[in-house]
């Protein structure tokens, strides 16, 4: 709002390719820029955020930025089949434009043009981007670890391809089970691992900060009360089965994990949750993410009239394997060898809500262990620290935080200032939101870098070493599903 600035619509083509691919650029009046250039990533099936008011955000902070249609045309309420489906098979031009060329290509031509209207070169270049946007700037760091000084990467969705295959798995195990369950139920289940594992951080604060202390036997929640619209019910049998899918994740017929399951406490059922159900004159479904259901029929089958409903557990570990070998290498964003960044002194910062609902934090736990093992550390993070450096964020969902929840909002100042001045963040400030318009206020518990804690140590808190934990996978109590 009341922001001046250079509005650059550019659009071109390929030879013997068929996108028309349109990049979006906001450049700040010269007496408001900051010399600093700013790629954005997208969400969901978007290749890029270009609404007006994420960019308009930047903008206003002096940044020029940057970002891309991907050459497709995408309504995030509908299913991606006009654009990733082609002549009746999938449309692998527009998938990799999606994955990364046309992020790089966005990023070439943003700082070209910010170069021609300021007549010199960007000082510092930058990427920010959340849930896609995230894994974008993941595969930023892995295909052009030149193109950016700073990375910013939130919530990725990293290992894509197994990742939307495990959004689907919740689904799948009521769809076999014929149990379609009620947000309240759900809930129940959700607020008693919350009452369980609140304190095991030493504060009160209704979230759990410490899923890796958490021991949360679902067992013991069966029959327990609840009350849905004024009717009383209690938590059955079919709700421990389908939490307990959740939290291990998708299994192979002899119950191998095909991918990480989510956090204890993880919200199953809401907007970008995986538990939803639907329910038409007294007839309940299941209501799977479309994203989920859009990567099955059209890149898994390729068949845009399969319904993913009829998908047997058989059927399912088989797919799981097959498209992660088919598509991994274009869009899992998941190479683990970041030598290149580091030489190029690149630095990057990733943060996660620990119980993100839609992208397990577990995915990016293992995706930052893997980083730390090629990088020869031992499992220390010390050489990974130097340019990578991970934040774990209690309290938020999938790229937001409910009101009163803390927020990493400044993190991309923290990583201007790793890049700009060369102070490493060993915590990034916690900003508690919403509390009332345009208005934020400090919390006192920062976000610490991994494998570090917050502790509160009498009135003030501090990041420390993480005891040795139990293993949860290991004590939790095992269903046949």
């Amino acid at each position: 709002e009341g922001v001046s600035a250079c509005n650059v619509t550019i659009s071109y083509t390929r030879p013997n390719l068929d996108s028309l691919i349109t990049v979006h650029i906001r450049l700040p009046l010269q007496e408001a820029y900051n010399a600093r250039f700013l790629g954005i990533g997208g969400g969901g099936w978007l290749a890029g955020e270009i609404g007006d008011d994420v960019m308009a955000a930047y903008t206003a902070s002096g940044y020029a930025v940057a970002a891309t249609d991907g050459g497709y045309e995408h309504n995030p309420y509908s299913t991606a089949d006009s654009w990733l489906f082609k002549d009746g098979k999938p449309n692998l031009e527009a998938l990799e434009n999606f994955a990364y060329r046309g992020l790089h290509e966005m990023t070439l031509i943003g700082k070209h043009v910010a170069e021609e209207y300021y007549g010199k070169t960007p000082e510092f270049s930058y990427w920010s981007g959340c849930s896609t946007g995230g894994r974008q700037g993941l595969a930023m760091a892995q295909r052009f670890p030149g193109a950016y000084d700073g990375i910013l990467v939130a919530c990725p969705a990293v290992s894509f391809p197994g990742l939307l295959m495990g959004m689907f798995w919740p689904q799948l195990v009521m769809n076999e089970l014929g149990v379609y369950l009620s947000a309240c139920e759900m809930e129940a289940m959700q607020k008693a691992a919350v009452e369980a594992c609140d304190e095991v951080d030493g504060v009160k604060d209704g979230v759990i900060a410490r899923d890796d202390l958490c021991v949360f036997e679902s067992r013991g929640v069966l029959g327990r009360e609840f009350e849905c619209d004024g009717v009383k019910g209690r938590v059955s049998e079919g709700a421990m089965v389908v939490a307990e899918a959740l939290l291990r994740g998708p299994v192979d017929e002899e119950g191998g994990s095909l991918f990480p399951g989510s956090t204890v406490g993880t919200a199953a059922t809401g907007l970008m949750a995986l538990g939803n159900v639907v329910c038409d004159g007294g007839k309940c479904r299941g209501r799977p993410f479309t994203i989920a259901t859009d990567w099955i029929r059209l890149l898994v089958m390729k068949d845009a009239e399969y319904d993913p409903a009829s998908m047997t557990r058989q059927e399912f570990a088989t797919l799981f394997k097959e498209t992660v070998e088919e598509f991994g290498d274009m869009i899992g964003s998941e190479n683990p060898d970041l030598g290149a960044l580091r030489e190029a002194g690149g630095k990057m910062i990733a943060w996660d809500s620990i119980n993100d609902e839609a992208i397990t934090i577990n995915a990016m736990r293992r995706y930052y262990g893997k980083v730390v093992e090629v990088d020869g550390d031992g499992g220390g993070g010390v050489e990974t620290a130097e340019y990578f450096r991970f934040f774990e964020v209690p309290g938020t969902t999938h790229c937001a935080a409910p009101k009163g929840a803390v927020f990493p909002l400044r993190a991309l100042d923290a990583l201007r200032r790793w890049v700009e001045e060369g102070v490493a963040p060993e915590k990034v400030d916690a900003v508690v939101m919403g509390l009332a318009k345009g208005e934020a206020a400090e919390s006192k518990a920062p976000f610490c870098k991994f494998p570090l804690v917050a502790k509160a140590v009498g009135s003030e808190w501090t990041c420390v070493e993480r005891e040795k934990t139990a293993k949860i996978e290991e004590k939790r109590e095992k269903y046949e599903l």
